[in-house]
């Protein structure tokens, strides 16, 4: 028992000197976003092995059951491009309202996190 009354005295004597961190602070970013990839998503697969786009494409929209459909295609090298039909579609998979989805926040996400590196916005339109 007196074990527990030390730490309970110690724990009285903690002091913690660390500042508080303050919330992190979304700034909107004023861009308009072309109507043709409002829609849109860029994926990454991260693998060394080859991918079977196929297989791939069809097991992720048999998972997502998408109500009104997806466009899945290769733009470069393991990288997809997705084509939402329904706003609701992009949000049950991305779960992010579309005008997050910018630079900006790219940018305040990385660096609060850690140090932001490179945001690549062509990506979208290669190889379409």
């Amino acid at each position: 028992m007196a074990n527990l009354n030390i730490v309970g005295v110690d724990l009285a004597n903690l002091n913690i000197m660390d500042e508080e961190e303050g919330p992190l602070v979304v700034v909107g970013d004023d861009i308009s976003v072309d109507p043709e990839y409002r829609l849109c998503l860029v994926g990454l697969v991260l693998t060394d092995s080859i991918m079977n786009f196929p297989s791939l494409k069809n097991t992720l929209a048999d998972l997502w059951h998408p109500l009104r459909g997806v466009s899945i295609m290769e733009i470069e090298d393991k990288r997809i491009l997705f084509r939402f039909y329904s706003e609701i579609d992009l949000k049950r998979i991305n779960n992010l309202p579309t005008g997050l989805i910018t630079e900006g926040m790219a940018r305040q996400l990385g660096d609060f996190i850690g140090k932001f590196m490179e945001y690549d916005a062509s990506v979208v339109t290669r190889g379409l």
